[in-house]
Formats: C-alpha cells, sequence, structure tokens
C-alpha cells in the first residue's frame, strides 16, 4: 500500500487544494458574474428606452394626422400595429383636451411580477403630437403614450446571463482540473515518493539510506526537501552509530563493575565474618570473665561482709557495678552488630501486640512501679519480627527508664497519618532532653544524662536507628527538658511475596 492510499481521501493534499481552487473559482465566478450581469442589465434597460423612442419617432407624423383629421379608425389601426411589438402592452392617443381619442390593450396575460419588478415594473413612455403650418407655425394636436412591460423582453437576458455563467465555470473549473494535474504531477508525486522511500529505510541503520534526486528538482523546494531529509538520515545514522559505540562502553564498563563489586563483596563478606567471629570470640570470653568477676565479688561481699571495712565493701561493689555495666555494653555491641548485617524478612506484624509484650515483660521485672500505658488497638506494619522487636525494646525501654523518677508515669505508643505517610510514635512524660544536642542523639556512646541519674551504654538507639534505615524508613525525636519525649519513626518496607 502507497502513501497515498492509507491517507483518507479529505486529507490529501490533492483533495484540499481541489477544493480549495474550486472554492476560489466559484468566488471568481460570482463576482465577475454579476459585474457582467449588472452591466447587461444596464445595457437592455438603455435597449428598451431606445426602441420606444425610435417607435415614437416613427409613427409621430401618423399619429399626429389621425388626431388632426379626427381618423378614429385610422388610429385605432395605428395603434393596434403597434401592439405588434412584444413588449407594448397598451397605446393611447390622446387629443389636445387631455380625452382619450383612441386606445388599445393587450389581451394577453403581462410577464411575472418578480420579472417586472426585477427590471422596473411598467414603463409609460409619451411624445407630444404637433401639426406644422407653413415653416414656423406648429398646433399641439394631442399625445401618443405608450406602455411598457419591462419584462416581456427579459428572456433573451436571462439567457444570455445563464449561458455566462454555465460557461465561465465550466472553463474556469477546466482551469482548475488542470492546475491540480501539474500540481499533482510535479510536487504531490514527489513528495509521495519520499514518503515510500522513508517507509523503507532501516531504523536500525538509516545511515547508508540516501533519498533520489531527480534533475528537475535540483533547485526547488522539492530539491531543498529531499536534500535536508538526507542531511537528517546522515545526522540520525551517526547518532545512532555513537548511541551504540556508548552503549557498548557502558555495558563494559557494567561488566567491569559487577566484577569489582562482586569481589569487593566477597571480601566484605570474609571480613564481616572474620570480624562477627572474632566479636563473638571476644564477647563471650569478655562476658565469662565479666561474669566470674562479678559473682566473686558478690560472693565475697556474701562471705566476708562482716570482715570488710567500709571502704571495702564500696570498692567490691563498685567493681560488681562496673563489670555489669561492661557486660550490658558487649551485649548491646552484639545487638548492634546484629541488627546490620544479614537479610530481612519483611511481614505484616502486630506492632500493638509486640508492645504490649515487652511492657507486660518491663513490668514484671519492676511490679512496684505504677505506670499508665496507652496502647494504640490493632496497629500493624510490614517489617521484619526480629529487628523491629528489638527497635521497640529499646525505645520502650528508654520511656520507661527515663520516666523513672516521675510519680505519674505516662507512656503511649499509637500511630497517625500525615499527609501520605504514616508515622508512628512512643511517647513519655520522663526527663526529656535539650533539642539542641537531637542531631547526636542516634550517635554511638552519646549520653545526656549522668550514669548516676540513668543508667545505660549509649548503643540503643544507634541500634534503633539502624533498623529503621534497613526497613526505608526515618526517625526522629521532639523533647524538652523536664516535659517529656516523643520518638518519630516511619516504616517503608513492603511485604515479601
Amino acid at each position: 500500500m502507497s502513501n497515498q492510499d492509507s491517507i483518507p481521501i479529505r486529507d490529501r493534499l490533492s483533495f484540499r487544494l481541489l477544493r480549495n481552487v474550486a472554492l476560489s473559482v466559484l468566488a471568481i465566478e460570482i463576482v465577475l458574474a454579476s459585474g457582467q450581469i449588472l452591466f447587461d442589465y444596464r445595457i437592455h434597460n438603455e435597449y428598451l428606452d431606445e426602441t420606444a423612442t425610435q417607435i415614437l419617432n416613427t409613427v409621430d407624423k401618423a399619429a399626429s394626422y389621425t388626431i388632426w383629421t379626427l381618423d378614429v379608425e385610422g388610429g385605432r389601426n395605428l395603434l393596434t400595429g403597434l401592439l405588434r411589438h412584444k413588449a407594448i402592452v397598451k397605446a393611447e392617443l390622446i387629443d389636445s383636451k387631455e380625452k382619450i381619442f383612441s386606445s388599445v390593450q393587450k389581451s394577453a396575460a403581462p410577464s411575472a411580477p418578480y420579472i417586472r419588478w426585477l427590471f422596473g415594473g411598467y414603463r409609460v413612455y409619451s411624445l407630444d403630437l404637433n401639426i406644422q403650418y407653413g415653416r414656423r407655425s406648429t398646433e399641439y394636436v394631442g399625445q401618443l403614450k405608450l406602455t411598457y412591460d419591462t419584462g416581456a423582453t427579459a428572456t433573451s437576458f436571462f439567457k444570455r446571463t445563464l449561458v455566462f455563467l454555465v460557461t465561465g465555470l465550466l472553463i474556469n473549473l477546466a482551469l482548475a482540473v488542470i492546475l491540480l494535474y501539474v500540481f499533482h504531477v510535479t510536487m504531490v508525486r514527489s513528495i509521495l515518493s519520499i514518503g515510500d522511500f522513508l517507509a523503507k529505510v532501516n531504523p536500525q541503520n538509516p545511515g547508508r539510506y540516501r533519498v533520489h534526486l531527480l534533475p528537475q528538482h535540483e533547485k526547488d523546494e522539492i530539491g531543498s526537501l529531499i536534500q535536508k531529509t538526507n542531511d537528517l538520515l546522515k545526522a540520525v545514522g551517526e547518532n545512532i552509530q555513537r548511541r551504540k559505540e556508548i552503549e557498548e562502553e557502558v555495558r563494559l564498563l557494567n561488566i567491569e563493575l559487577e566484577e569489582r563489586v562482586a569481589a569487593r563483596t566477597k571480601e566484605l563478606e570474609l571480613t564481616n565474618q572474620e570480624l562477627e567471629s572474632f566479636t563473638y570470640a571476644v564477647s563471650h570470653d569478655l562476658q565469662g570473665g565479666l561474669r566470674a568477676i562479678s559473682g566473686l565479688s558478690n560472693a565475697i561481699l556474701e562471705d566476708n561482709i562482716d570482715k570488710l571495712d567500709q571502704e571495702g565493701v564500696k570498692y567490691l561493689q563498685g567493681l560488681v557495678k562496673s563489670s555489669n555495666q561492661i557486660e550490658a555494653l558487649t551485649k548491646d555491641l552484639l545487638r548492634l552488630s546484629r541488627s546490620t548485617r544479614g537479610g530481612i524478612s519483611p511481614t505484616m506484624v502486630d506492632l500493638s501486640s509486640i508492645v504490649s509484650e515487652i511492657v507486660k515483660a518491663l513490668q514484671e521485672a519492676d511490679p512496684e512501679r505504677q505506670v499508665e500505658v496507652k496502647i494504640g488497638t490493632d496497629i500493624r506494619a510490614v517489617a521484619d519480627p526480629r529487628l523491629i522487636k528489638v527497635a521497640l525494646e529499646n525505645l520502650i525501654g528508654n520511656a520507661w527508664k527515663f520516666s523513672s523518677k516521675n510519680p505519674n508515669v505516662r507512656i503511649e505508643f499509637d500511630a497517625e497519618s500525615r499527609g501520605n505517610e504514616r508515622v508512628f510514635y512512643i511517647r513519655d512524660n520522663g526527663a526529656g532532653f535539650d533539642m539542641s544536642v537531637a542531631d547526636k542523639l542516634f550517635a554511638p556512646f552519646k549520653r545526656f544524662h549522668r550514669n548516676d541519674d540513668f543508667t545505660g551504654t549509649g548503643i540503643g538507639l544507634t541500634t534503633v536507628k539502624r533498623i529503621i534505615l534497613r526497613h526505608g524508613g526515618r526517625i526522629w525525636a521532639e523533647s524538652a527538658i523536664g516535659q517529656g519525649a516523643t520518638f518519630y519513626f516511619t516504616l517503608e518496607t513492603k511485604q515479601s511475596d
């Protein structure tokens, strides 16, 4: 199928040209015809006037003699002869006393009213009749009147007009068709040939194709179009070739990068494994030693409390406390290490249930404390159950710890919507902190309270942040000294299949 066959007729350039030419020819024909018709109309009216004048002048003497001799019968015969002219419908002779001397009128129906309206209706032409005595004396004897039907002679006028309109329209249409054919042969056919050629161009390698330029189009607009098309094909071909070269370079770089990443990943995995083994071994041995120190110190205190002075008891108690803190620190470090390695398995988790279990464990460990806890119902999220529990244990544990000096403790866990984001929060009315140091809140080993006031290792919030980041979320806090703190976090993980 050629390009022209795929284009609807009304959208083709040749059809639009024919339509425009035809409309233009029709408009021009109407203007020219209107001018010609007006000119013929004027000529026709002048012809009627000239004809009536000639008739009146021809019968002038006969009509005057008929009235002067009182020849009524002769006057009737004269007027009857005038009625033979198809435009004259009535003829009258009026004597000098303004009385009708003789009058005749056609019995046939006059022309159509609309024709008479076009040409001015009935027209009356009159001529004064005189008899001459001698050379200078004349006598007025009456008047001759002729009534013309202007539409009686309109048939020839309409025929001429129709012939002019039809002939002019046919001639102009013939010229339009000839012009259309010439335009199609010289331009449209060439344009379509360019389209047919471009349809055969291979999109993957257009640079080796060129549209053939005919000699007759070397210097015209078609030639310019073909030249620009060839330039475009060349430029597109060069761009495609360059793109292929770049894609090949990128592919090789990606392969090299993947190999490097794989090698580095393997090295990192080996390093992590070694570090994990080392950390586990050190922590295990360290915890064993710390437990031994703590146990022996407690045994000495229990068995020899009466043999030790006050300063010795204080030293042993400090030794037990320090060993317990170091043991807690090693546990937190191990927990931090586990939170940043290995994969995660996100699934739908009931956060309300996890928080309830954590609070229950804290209440069992410290049954004497009266804490008002408010937990939002059926709060769920997609998260790794193990890691999210570690994060919530740290956050709820901090709220529990830092509100211990408040007699009316309130701890709240809930969620709210902020725009398109689901935000979870844990709020307490404890000691709070200064917001000027909030940027250091999640850094390891950073503590904003004295150890004598609130014990801790400074690792818990660092662990929480790393867990939240592994879930694609973010965490932040709002607080004021003595007015409690609120920790907010989001989770952007998707449930695994």
